[in-house]
């Protein structure tokens, strides 16, 4: 089965698949997205706090 990736920035990548993961790059993990609608606030983050 195919996937898809969203590159958010160089340290977040989101998995298109069913459940979307984010994978956390900086910190070697994947977390489940819950709702679609997380990818808009996370698309709004540019800079690492």
């Amino acid at each position: 089965m195919a996937s898809a990736t969203y590159v958010l920035n160089e340290l977040m990548r989101v998995r298109l698949d069913e459940p979307l993961v984010c994978d956390l790059l900086l910190e070697g993990t994947s977390v489940r997205l819950p709702d679609v609608r997380l990818l808009a606030f996370l698309g709004r983050l540019v800079e690492p706090c």
